[in-house]
């Protein structure tokens, strides 16, 4: 089971995941397109559990990550600006990072 979180953007995306055998978080940039995606999770583990902000974009993503059979949660934006609040500054990694730490503390 692999635990992704994604900021969407129209032309890149920024991941953090949990890699389940070693309980490290990598990180990983790319392009915001259905084949990146979908390379993307098949480096990972199944089932893939994903956490997305919900954003102009995110209809579409999800519709590509529902098609590759994900468990999808959408994050509210003025959640995830609260907590990004706690932080010093607030970039698409350090996103990414607390909505997957978000997805695996409930």
């Amino acid at each position: 089971m692999s635990h992704i979180a994604i900021d969407v953007h129209k032309k890149t995306s920024t991941m953090a995941g949990l890699d389940p055998a070693t309980g490290e978080v990598g990180e990983r940039k790319i392009y915001t397109t259905r084949q990146e995606m979908a390379e993307l999770l098949e480096t990972l583990s199944r089932p893939w559990i994903v956490a997305i902000e919900a954003t102009r974009q995110s209809p579409a993503v999800c519709d590509w990550l529902r098609a590759l059979d994900s468990e999808i949660h959408l994050v509210e934006p003025q959640r995830l600006s609260l907590m990004a609040r706690l932080q010093n500054a607030k970039t698409d990694l350090k996103d990414a990072r607390l909505m997957l730490h978000a997805m695996l503390h409930d």
